[in-house]
C-alpha cells in the first residue's frame, strides 16, 4: 500500500515538475522582443536583423554580432526609431528598434550566461540616430557624424536677433541668465528629426554662434533651411537617457508669427 501511495505520489509529482517547464516554456516565447531571427544584414558598422515576434515581424539593430536565421534571440533595452534612414543598406526603416545588445539562443556573445551581453555597455547605451557609422552610436544633435552631413552648408550668417529675441551665442555661453526663462530666438533651422521621444526636435543657428547650434525640442512640425522665430523655456543639464544629454536646451518650443 505504501509503495502504491509514493508511486501515486511520484507521479504527481513528475506532472507537476512538467506543467511548471510547460509554463516555463510558454513565458520564455513571450519574452517582449524576442524571436527566431528570419534575415541577417550587416552594414555601417551594425548588426540588422528581422525577428519572428509573437506579434509578427520586426526589425532591430545592434553592434556587430555573431547570429544566423533560425536564432533564438532577444533585444537587450530596445529603443524604438521611426522612419530611420540606413544609407549603408539604401532603405529607410519604418519602425526599428536599436538595442543595447542582444542575447543569440539565451546566451551573451561571450557564451557567458552570467554576463547578458547588455551588460558590455550598462548605462552607457546611446541613441543610434547619431549616423550610420562604423564604431559610435551618437547622439544625434552632436556634430561630425555622417547623419550631420549637410548641416555645416546652411549658411547663417545673415541671421540676427530681432523681435526681441537672445543672441544663440548668449545662450550657450551663459545659460545661468536665462534658465528657467522664455526667451525668443532668431535662427535658422539646419537639422529637423521628428519624433524622437515624441517630440521633433531641430538645431537652429544664427550670425553669431559660429559652428556652434542650439537644440529645441517642439510639437510643431520645420524643414531645414527655414527660418523661425520662435519662444521656449531655457534648460540645462537635461539628460534624457540614450545619450540624450544637453548642457543647454530650449524645450516647447513655439513659433512667433
Amino acid at each position: 500500500m505504501k509503495k502504491i501511495v509514493l508511486m501515486v505520489l511520484m507521479v504527481v509529482v513528475w506532472q507537476v515538475s512538467c506543467a511548471n517547464k510547460e509554463a516555463e516554456v510558454k513565458k520564455a516565447k513571450l519574452a517582449p522582443f524576442s524571436g527566431a531571427v528570419v534575415t541577417v544584414e550587416s552594414g555601417g558598422g551594425y548588426t540588422y536583423m528581422e525577428i519572428k515576434g509573437t506579434s509578427g515581424n520586426f526589425w532591430a539593430a545592434t553592434r556587430p554580432i555573431e547570429v544566423k536565421k533560425g536564432d533564438t534571440v532577444q533585444l537587450i533595452h530596445p529603443m524604438k526609431m521611426e522612419k530611420f534612414p540606413v544609407k549603408s543598406l539604401k532603405r529607410t526603416f519604418d519602425i526599428i528598434y536599436f538595442a543595447d545588445d542582444v542575447l543569440v539562443n539565451g546566451r551573451g556573445h561571450m557564451g557567458d550566461d552570467s554576463k547578458p551581453m547588455g551588460m558590455g555597455m550598462g548605462n552607457k547605451a546611446v541613441n543610434p540616430h547619431g549616423g550610420d557609422t562604423a564604431t559610435k552610436m551618437k547622439n544625434p544633435h552632436q556634430m561630425g557624424t555622417t547623419h550631420m552631413a549637410g548641416e555645416a552648408a546652411i549658411d547663417a550668417s545673415r541671421i540676427k536677433p530681432q523681435n526681441g529675441s537672445v543672441a544663440i551665442a548668449d545662450l550657450l555661453k551663459n545659460p545661468e541668465k536665462f534658465v528657467g526663462k522664455t526667451v525668443k530666438v532668431h535662427g535658422i533651422v539646419t537639422k529637423y528629426l521628428p519624433m524622437i521621444m515624441k517630440k521633433n526636435w531641430i538645431h537652429l543657428k544664427d550670425a553669431t554662434c559660429g559652428k556652434a547650434h542650439i537644440v529645441v525640442t517642439t510639437d510643431e512640425t520645420f524643414k531645414a533651411g527655414e527660418t523661425v522665430l520662435v519662444s521656449g523655456k531655457v534648460e540645462v543639464n537635461k539628460d534624457f537617457g540614450f545619450g540624450y544629454k544637453y548642457d543647454v536646451l530650449l524645450t516647447g518650443a513655439k513659433s512667433d508669427k
